[in-house]
């Protein structure tokens, strides 16, 4: 999607270094988000944030290939989709059941 020249058009070169940039904009907003995600678990319960989660993480992937060729908006919706993954990797069922 990156090299397409139909997409983003960016040289195979500097594909791991935009990567890279992308993935470390992120980590931010989803480190924060894993914080967050334990009091939406204890206000709301766990399957509301679950079933909210999946949710927006749906639409947060049907709209990556709308992105382009906006290199911003690629940033953005990766922003987003790191937020609303971070309540699906830190659910506490798996400890529970452990």
């Amino acid at each position: 999607m990156l090299e397409d020249p139909d997409q983003f058009g960016i040289e195979p070169e500097n594909i791991g270094r935009i990567c890279a940039r992308i993935t470390v904009y992120s980590l931010p907003f989803s480190i924060a988000m894993t914080f967050l995600s334990s009091y939406l678990f204890e206000i709301l319960g766990r399957k509301i944030t679950i079933f909210t989660s999946f949710f927006l993480t749906t639409i947060v992937l049907f709209i990556f290939p709308y992105t382009a060729p906006n290199y911003n908006y690629l940033i953005i919706v990766r922003i987003a989709l790191g937020i609303t993954m971070s309540p699906l990797l830190a659910h506490p069922l798996i400890a529970d059941y452990i």
